[in-house]
């Protein structure tokens, strides 16, 4: 039976033999000895497996002399590795998120309601943070609308401050009510309110106070006897005050300008006609 010689996948020769070994493989170069790589390798083959100088029998490399021929890895050897390393990955990824739950189960009942107690906190304070949120947009919203009705805010993207609205409001109404109780007194309204000790005294009341009417009254009693603050002092009628609006001849009201600037809104409605009719006949 005629076997057919395999080629070495390397060098391109073919095998000049076959032992219980594998093939014997012809040596590239030149024979120490002097002999030709053939007959060398030939009497390899006769002598049936005994030291080999013309060849080898290794199928992926030419081995050095008198040594052993280096074993051939099985096919598949790599991926089998491969595959190996990639489930032990897997293994070990499954492992860690399997100790998450782990984890999780082993928490106490103690542990479970106090998370769920946090768990309430945040969610209520940041209802709360919410609701704060949405007072003060219209805590803002209404300073806004406020102050350009008093003139206080003329551009659209100038903001209101609250705070400082809310104390020139009351910087206002504490002075119109000081102007109506001096007048009262018969004292110069213009006068006292130039006064920077009544001032100072005037801005320690509280118009949201119950008893500020009362405080008030007080506070201008002190000037009343002063001179320099009394309208008889100079032989000047005291001025009358925002509500009063005397009739002139004919009965017609008339009135100054200080008197209509210091119109609250229900007496100027009220007395509209008569306002407009004056300015007519002045031009």
């Amino acid at each position: 039976m005629t076997t057919t010689l395999p080629v070495h996948p390397r060098t391109g020769l073919r095998a000049i033999g076959h032992t219980s070994r594998g093939p014997v493989w012809p040596q590239m170069g030149g024979d120490p000895t002097g002999a030709p790589s053939g007959q060398s390798g030939g009497d390899g083959q006769a002598q049936g497996g005994g030291q080999q100088q013309g060849g080898s029998s290794d199928s992926g490399s030419t081995p050095p002399a008198g040594g052993q021929p280096a074993p051939t890895p099985p096919a598949g050897a790599p991926q089998q590795q491969s595959q190996q390393g990639q489930t032990g990955a897997q293994q070990q990824s499954g492992g860690q998120q399997g100790g998450d739950g782990d984890d999780l189960a082993q928490l106490s009942q103690a542990d479970l309601a106090r998370m769920v107690r946090d768990l309430r906190k945040e969610n209520a304070s940041a209802r709360t943070n919410a609701k704060q949120q949405a007072a003060d947009d219209a805590r803002q919203d209404f300073a806004q609308k406020i102050g350009k009705a008093l003139g206080l805010v003329t551009d659209d993207q100038q903001k209101a401050d609250p705070d400082k609205l809310a104390e020139q409001l009351s910087n206002e109404r504490r002075e119109r009510y000081a102007e109506k109780a001096a007048r009262a007194a018969d004292l110069d309204p213009d006068r006292l309110l130039d006064s920077r000790e009544f001032e100072g005294k005037l801005r320690k009341l509280d118009p949201a106070a119950s008893d500020f009417q009362t405080a008030l009254n007080a506070l201008v009693k002190e000037y009343k006897d002063d001179p320099r603050y009394k309208t008889t002092s100079t032989g000047q009628a005291p001025a009358r005050s925002g509500g009063d609006f005397s009739g002139g001849p004919g009965n017609t009201p008339t009135f100054t300008r200080e008197q209509i600037a210091r119109m609250t809104p229900a007496e100027y409605a009220k007395n509209r006609d008569a306002i407009m009719a004056q300015l007519s006949k002045s031009k």
